[in-house]
């Protein structure tokens, strides 16, 4: 049975202007150049490549947060950078983001309520007690308790702030979550726990991920296949044991030489495959503000 695309990107370039001043016009400078790239349904498609290579460019261009110079970014059949702005709030419901740092992405005035019920406000006509009953079993779905919801962003742990990140994340239920380096910023005991996370509500929700992430062990385990990404351009595809075993090209040889520690990182090492058993809350769920 052939997978459909979940994501379609093909020939997408990406400028910003850098220089200039009263007598000179900016130069363009080709962050994104010709991506190609197909991301089939219910897969995994880790994003990698060192500091300024593209990655997080590739994820904002995709949402349509930064404009792109050319090219087409396909969701459900409909090219995301020339939609009206209606249409552009509906595909946007399709597919979201969770960044590398939850306390900076959460708004530190609102309770845990009212940041994952807020996508719900502004796409939706819930009502506020159908919003909260929401709110409620996103909460369950990201392992956190009902009580959560009164907690302020500086009340939660890194692991905390990071599953109420996720659950907003979930709120419009969406078909593609782009998840930049959403774990790199925890300790490595909770690093794990969020990983997993992930990996259950992928197999329960049917989601589709785009995952950057420095961490290629972490990388190696998390996902189906891996693009290598150089100088703004996607120089490697592959399948994720084909990549680490028998890379091609020579900077992904490199990139892997560099990397990869001679044991699996400690995130990577407790990483499962299999749903758990959400009944007991891990460690750093006990209450906001633990670990």
């Amino acid at each position: 049975m052939i997978q459909a695309a979940a994501l379609e990107i093909r020939d997408l370039r990406v400028e910003y202007s850098a220089g200039g001043g009263l007598l000179r016009r900016p130069t363009p400078v080709r962050v994104l150049d010709g991506i190609d790239l197909i991301v089939k349904e219910r897969e995994t498609l880790g994003l990698v490549g060192e500091s300024g290579s593209g990655k997080t460019t590739l994820l904002l261009s995709v949402l349509r947060l930064i404009p792109a110079a050319s090219g087409q970014v396909r969701i459900a059949g409909e090219d995301v950078l020339t939609a009206p702005r209606d249409r552009l709030r509906w595909l946007r419901r399709r597919m979201q983001v969770v960044f590398q740092n939850p306390h900076s992405s959460l708004d530190p005035h609102l309770p845990v309520h009212e940041l994952v019920a807020e996508p719900l406000r502004i796409h939706t006509r819930m009502t506020r007690p159908e919003r909260l009953g929401r709110v409620t079993n996103l909460l369950d779905d990201v392992g956190l308790p009902s009580t959560f919801a009164k907690a302020f962003p500086h009340e939660l742990s890194g692991g905390q702030a990071q599953r109420v990140a996720i659950a907003r994340a979930l709120a419009l239920s969406p078909t593609l979550l782009l998840l930049d380096e959403p774990t790199s910023s925890l300790d490595v005991s909770v690093q794990a726990q969020v990983l997993n996370l992930l990996v259950d509500l992928q197999q329960e929700l049917g989601l589709t991920y785009v995952f950057v992430s420095h961490d290629l062990s972490v990388v190696q385990h998390i996902s189906d296949r891996i693009a290598v990404l150089h100088l703004g351009q996607i120089i490697e595809l592959g399948p994720t044991e084909r990549i680490f075993q028998s890379p091609e090209h020579p900077y992904t040889q490199a990139l892997l030489a560099a990397s990869l520690p001679a044991e699996t990182s400690g995130a990577a090492r407790h990483l499962r495959t299999k749903p758990r058993d959400r009944k007991g809350l891990p460690s750093d769920h006990a209450r906001p503000g633990s670990q």
